[in-house]
């Protein structure tokens, strides 16, 4: 070896091979440089470093715990460890009744965004995931708060009384809500009665409702009493046959206001009633 720096070196070494056991037919080729050990390259430089690897945390510094489930028994022991922050959902899983998500869990069939030490990064979890309702009379997932929902497809078996997401109690605030890249065919509900704000991103969902009888009902509703709200409603294609059914719902008494920090945009709504 020659270089300008370090002048002509040379390195000169010796390989014996002797074979144990049975023998076997010579090898030609490329077959028989699979028998080579791996050498590690002279010049490779080595450079310590202080940083340790270390388990992502949230901003407490509380390990973060992803579980993935391809049942409903893993289903349901995730959902009830409120150590698990996110549950990774494998492809279809027939409920035995309404899933609620605990405080600051996210579910997905697909992506999750991390942030840590002020970076954000998206990692794929899984390659895609389905939650179906067991009966007309369930719905699908109900919400308490800082929850995140994101490329799921959600399917409820009702024509009225059964929604893909609702909030599992108005009078607990909805915190930090995600709802992001859902493919489903109910109602997206939402309460809320207590007087925390609530701050709702619901953004690149797909719901054809179909012929489901809307009741007045949006296919997003937000409905809030004496409580404030921010909602961030864009980029979703929201469709019924029905002519009571409404696009996107939102509707305030007593004191609460719902706001529109950024409008609506790039909604696609295709309903019998009307839009907004």
């Amino acid at each position: 070896q020659h270089d300008e720096p370090r002048g002509t070196r040379l390195y000169v070494g010796a390989q014996v091979r002797v074979t144990l056991g049975r023998g076997h037919k010579p090898l030609h080729g490329i077959a028989r440089h699979m028998l080579d050990p791996a050498l590690r390259d002279v010049d490779l430089v080595s450079v310590p470093t202080h940083k340790v690897l270390k388990p992502l945390t949230d901003s407490t510094g509380k390990v973060i715990n992803v579980r993935d489930v391809y049942n409903l028994a893993e289903l349901d022991i995730a959902l009830a460890d409120t150590d698990t922050n996110i549950i990774a959902v494998h492809g279809t899983i027939v409920e035995d009744d309404t899933k609620i998500l605990a405080t600051d869990q996210a579910i997905t069939g697909g992506r999750h965004v991390f942030e840590a030490e002020g970076q954000t990064f998206t990692a794929k979890l899984s390659g895609g995931g389905t939650l179906d309702a067991f009966d007309a009379e369930t719905d699908v997932l109900n919400l308490t708060t800082d929850n995140t929902v994101r490329d799921l497809t959600l399917r409820t078996h009702s024509d009225t009384d059964a929604d893909i997401i609702e909030a599992a109690d108005p009078s607990v605030s909805l915190g930090q809500l995600t709802i992001d890249n859902i493919v489903g065919n109910a109602f997206i509900f939402l309460w809320q009665n207590v007087n925390t704000n609530a701050v709702i991103t619901i953004t690149n969902n797909t719901i054809d409702m179909g012929i489901t009888n809307g009741d007045g009902f949006g296919v997003v509703s937000i409905s809030t009493q004496d409580a404030s709200i921010k909602a961030f409603i864009n980029n979703n294609t929201l469709k019924s046959q029905d002519n009571t059914t409404v696009g996107i719902r939102l509707r305030s008494a007593g004191v609460g206001e719902i706001g529109l920090p950024n409008g609506l945009h790039d909604n696609t709504i295709d309903v019998g009633s009307y839009g907004v």
